[in-house]
C-alpha cells in the first residue's frame, strides 16, 4: 500500500533498513502464541474461519493481483492492501509443487504476530524453514540476481519503492521462478494488480536496474 511521505532517497533507505532489517524487530517476533494478546489470537480465529469460507484460489491457482484479495482479511485490514507476504507464499508453495489455503496461511502468519500490520521476510523464511525447505538469504544484492534464482526451485524478494513525483513508497514482496522453456524468470504479484498471469522478464537484473527499487533482502528455497 503507498505511503504519503516527505523524504529523499538517502531517508527512504535509511527507514527501510531500520525498520524492516533490524535485529530488533527480528527477535521481537519469535512466533510465541503464548505472549500474543487475547484480543489477537481471537481475530486470527475470526479472520480464519471468514477466509476458509472464500475458494476462489485452490489448488494449483496462482495468485497475479494481490488487489483482487479485497475479501481475505489479516489483521486489523484486508489482504489486498497488506497480504504481499503470504501471497508470494503462497505462490511459492505452488511453484514448490504444494498448496497451502490461504485461509491456513494467513492463520500460521497471524499467531506468530504481524508487524505494522504485515509479515516480515524473516517470518516467510522461518515458515519454509519450519515446512522442511532449505533456505538461503541474502542480505546484499550484487547484481546477481539471475544466476541466484537460475540456481534454485524459487526465490522470495522482498523490496522497498518510492515514486518521488507523487511523494509515496511503500514494500512489496514476491516469488520468482525461472522458466527454462520460456527462457524467461516469471514475477508473480509484481505489482498487485495484473491479473493476466506473472510479469515476464529476460533477465532479473535488468529489471531491477529499471525499477530503482530499494533491496531489503531475498531468500532462495530448494
Amino acid at each position: 500500500m503507498p505511503i504519503k511521505l516527505d523524504m529523499q532517497v538517502k531517508e527512504i533507505k535509511s527507514y527501510i533498513n531500520r525498520v524492516f532489517c533490524s535485529a530488533d524487530v527480528v527477535r521481537a517476533n519469535s512466533g510465541n502464541r503464548s505472549s500474543m494478546p487475547w484480543y489477537a489470537r481471537d481475530r486470527a480465529k475470526a479472520n480464519y474461519e471468514h477466509n476458509a469460507k472464500l475458494t476462489k484460489y485452490g489448488p494449483g491457482q496462482f495468485i497475479h493481483a494481490q488487489s483482487d484479495l479485497a475479501n481475505y482479511k489479516m489483521g486489523d485490514t484486508t489482504s489486498d492492501k497488506m497480504g504481499c507476504g503470504w501471497v508470494a507464499t503462497y505462490n511459492a508453495l505452488i511453484i514448490l509443487g504444494t498448496y497451502a489455503t490461504p485461509a491456513n496461511l494467513i492463520y500460521e502468519f497471524e499467531m506468530k504476530g504481524l508487524v505494522g500490520g504485515g509479515i516480515l521476510a524473516s517470518q516467510v523464511k522461518q515458515y519454509f524453514n519450519e515446512h522442511g525447505y532449505s533456505v538461503k538469504s541474502h542480505m546484499i544484492l550484487n547484481s546477481n540476481l539471475d544466476s541466484l534464482i537460475r540456481g534454485c526451485r524459487v526465490m522470495i524478494l522482498a523490496f522497498g519503492w518510492y515514486n518521488l513525483s507523487k511523494l509515496e513508497y511503500g514494500f512489496h514482496m514476491v516469488a520468482i521462478t525461472y522458466d527454462s522453456n520460456k527462457g524467461k524468470f516469471l514475477i508473480y504479484n509484481e505489482t498487485g494488480y495484473n491479473l493476466s498471469g506473472p510479469k515476464e522478464e529476460a533477465s532479473m537484473d535488468v529489471w531491477w536496474a529499471r525499477t530503482g527499487s530499494v533491496y531489503i533482502t531475498s531468500m532462495t528455497i530448494s
